[in-house]
């Protein structure tokens, strides 16, 4: 609240959290929620994380919001795209974090219907999806097959 935002920069987020139903992720850094009201009365009626959670718990909640709370959202490990070989059969995704377990796309076809919506890379997956993707595999073949 010591940084001083213009009031066109506050309305104009203000404005689209209302009119474009543009999401904001308030965070609080040593603020409380009655600063909030004499400070901004318009923010102070958005949910906002507060600054002293764990990061790990501030990511959690951010990623239940973006994935409309699929039970299973497809992490990217950190060393390479893995969405697309997950989709080509050829790689794996971690479940909701970098410490979940691997599962192929195979082995995602296999999830009970509760764990669907997956959530992979934007985009929500249901069941057919993702039998969907596996058939592609299946009718051009895998990645290695099409080298020799």
């Amino acid at each position: 609240m010591s940084k001083s935002w213009t009031k066109h920069e506050l309305d104009v987020l203000h404005r689209q959290h209302i009119e474009s139903n543009k999401r904001l992720f308030l965070l609080w850094y040593g603020v409380n929620k009655n600063q909030i009201d004499k400070w901004n009365p318009a923010l102070s009626g958005i949910v906002a994380l507060k600054s002293s959670m764990s990061i790990p718990l501030i990511a959690k909640k951010i990623a239940n919001v973006m994935s409309q709370n699929a039970p299973i959202r497809g992490v990217t490990p950190s060393y390479e795209n893995p969405q697309f070989r997950f989709l080509q059969g050829r790689g794996e995704l971690l479940a909701n974090s970098d410490t979940g377990g691997a599962f192929n796309i195979f082995e995602a076809a296999e999830f009970p219907d509760k764990d669907f919506p997956l959530y992979i890379y934007g985009r929500l997956y249901s069941k057919k999806d993702i039998i969907i993707e596996i058939a592609k595999i299946i009718v051009y073949q895998s990645y290695n097959s099409l080298q020799s």
